[in-house]
């Protein structure tokens, strides 16, 4: 765990930030292997396409149009649909933009379908929602449709429209998470509250797989170390980070998920101590 205190008091909040995709939601990173890219792929009809190999699929699609598709609202459909159309229509057989975005729609809608909050988290947003003296912040690099998706998530919760927390998605802020502007912007939705303490819980990249171009455990600590910089310039405030690593994020599945369950219970622990 890292803590950094300058020393200021007085304050009256605490703002607990969590990750999305691997902290939150662990469905998100399993739907990234090889397998369930594969089955999403065939189901959706992007593999008649074209499209059927997970790695061409991230290093093809995906990865050339995450840098615009995470800080824009164009969104996950067109984007990707877009890509598809230019990468892998044969010039003598061009594919239908309105069959590829079909297609696309299916596999976006299964991507979120399995994209759901642990339910497991359920305790500790209750708990920080009847705090009195606490806020807090979903946190993610996405696309565009992901902020309904998170909302309905919270919903499910029953926290729908629940005016202590905040959802700052990359693609409606016009930044990473990586930049300072970011969490200026997040800063800004927030107000004039003052904060004595940023609870921070992100697995940083770690928990997601390596062809996603995002993972890994060094970049992770790299992203770990520069997010936590940032966040103690922006809000100058007592700054706790729990790195939320799994031991293995590439072990099977059962093993992951007990892995993940363990990590909750000592987020929530995490979260209780300095609350």
């Amino acid at each position: 765990m890292d803590s950094y205190n300058p020393g200021i008091t007085g304050h009256e909040q605490s703002l607990a930030i969590f990750d999305f995709a691997g902290t939150l939601s662990l469905d998100t990173v399993l739907f990234s292997r090889d397998e369930m890219i594969s089955r999403a792929l065939k189901e959706s009809g992007l593999a008649d396409l074209g499209v059927a190999d997970p790695g061409a699929f991230w290093t093809d699609v995906v990865g050339p149009t995450w840098g615009q598709g995470s800080t824009t609202g164009t969104g996950y459909v067109n984007i990707l649909s877009s890509q598809i159309k230019d990468k892998f229509s044969d010039p003598e057989k061009p594919l239908s933009y309105p069959e590829i975005k079909e297609a696309v729609s299916k596999f976006t809608r299964l991507y979120f379908n399995h994209s759901r909050v642990d339910p497991k988290w359920q305790s500790t947003f209750d708990y920080l929602s009847d705090s009195n003296n606490a806020r807090v912040a979903i946190a993610t690099d996405h696309y565009a449709e992901a902020t309904d998706h998170i909302k309905k998530e919270l919903e499910k919760m029953g926290h729908a429209a629940n005016q202590k927390i905040s959802i700052a998605n990359s693609a409606d802020l016009g930044y990473h998470k990586s930049t300072p502007d970011f969490w200026y912007a997040l800063q800004k939705t927030l107000g004039s509250i003052s904060f004595n303490n940023i609870l921070l819980v992100d697995d940083f990249g770690h928990n997601e797989q390596e062809q996603d171009l995002y993972g890994g455990k060094d970049k992770a600590l790299a992203r770990r170390d520069k997010t936590t910089a940032i966040l103690k310039e922006v809000f100058q405030t007592n700054l706790y980070s729990f790195p939320f690593f799994l031991e293995n994020p590439d072990s099977d599945a059962e093993s992951v998920k007990q892995d993940f369950h363990r990590l909750i219970e000592q987020a929530h622990a995490f979260i209780e101590k300095h609350i």
